[in-house]
């Protein structure tokens, strides 16, 4: 399995490091120093080039946890016990984000992550295709269609006035005497 463990806690990769060598990964370590937002930057690009699984010890594991669920094809889950590696894995999770690498709790969470056993297969989503269906017809906004029949009506009254005899409705002067209601 190739990890990626990525930090920007300082010396924060010593422990994760240890675990994850003992268990035979194909590992690759990185400690920066950057922002909550650069970090998950790092963290897609990275995954983006072949990496099964991230483990990023980061200052802020909630703010990098919610920046990285936007992203597609990453799942992230934040991990302060082993329990929360076994949920992570049943979310799809391949990002784990744990906090503070020196608490006796990391090497039995890095542990558990070490023992996952992914796939590249495993994070491939089959979703549903729908089929959008459209009509025939085009459909007009509903206020294109009141303006539209508010011109019709007016165009049926004036063709009204227009055939009425006697209200002077012949030319130009018929149509000002009916407008002012002079008969």
């Amino acid at each position: 399995m190739r990890v990626l463990v990525l930090s920007n806690v300082q010396k924060g990769l010593d422990s994760v490091v240890g675990v994850l060598d003992k268990a035979g990964h194909n590992i690759v370590a990185k400690e920066v120093s950057a922002s909550t937002a650069e970090l998950a930057d790092m963290v897609s690009g990275e995954l983006a080039n072949g990496y099964d699984v991230c483990v990023v010890i980061a200052k802020d594991p909630i703010g990098l946890s919610m920046l990285l669920n936007k992203r597609s094809d990453i799942f992230a889950a934040v991990c302060n016990s082993v329990d929360d590696v076994a949920l992570g894995k049943s979310n799809n999770a391949n990002v784990f984000v744990v906090r503070n690498p020196k608490s006796t709790e990391i090497e039995p969470i890095v542990s558990a992550i070490s023992k996952l056993g992914y796939s590249k297969n495993f994070f491939k989503l089959s979703l549903p295709k729908f089929q959008l269906r459209f009509s025939s017809k085009p459909q007009q906004p509903v206020l294109q269609q009141k303006k539209q029949k508010e011109e019709e009506e007016i165009e049926e009254s004036e063709e009204e006035q227009e055939e009425q005899p006697g209200k002077g409705s012949k030319g130009l002067f018929g149509k000002l005497k009916n407008a002012l209601g002079i008969v």
